[in-house]
């Protein structure tokens, strides 16, 4: 499983390293590899999931309303106008993005 670290966070982390370098450089450059390499292992992971992209698709006719998740097939029957229209962005079933991105359920 992928690991995901906070740039911000790793940069300062990095940074933080930049007044030592030298000393450490003096007393062996594995030691000031092995150092940076321990700073980017003990930077903070994000809490982030991968993102599914999936698309809406109409079901019903035109005056129906009806639509239906292309991930998890969970239907949608709209009062008034169209997925897009009402601002559904997401699938609010399975949190699919709803921009029929390259990985399309």
């Amino acid at each position: 499983m992928a690991e995901y670290i906070e740039r911000e966070a790793l940069l300062k982390a990095v940074a933080s390293w930049r007044t030592v370098v030298k000393s450490l450089y003096d007393s062996g450059y594995d030691d000031c590899i092995n150092s940076i390499e321990d700073t980017i292992s003990d930077a903070p992971a994000a809490d982030v999931e991968p993102v599914v992209h999936a698309h809406w698709i109409c079901i019903g006719d035109i005056d129906e309303n009806i639509y239906e998740c292309s991930r998890c097939h969970e239907i949608w029957c709209l009062n008034d106008g169209t997925p897009k229209g009402n601002n559904m962005n997401y699938c609010l079933n399975c949190g699919a993005k709803m921009d029929g991105g390259k990985e399309n359920g």
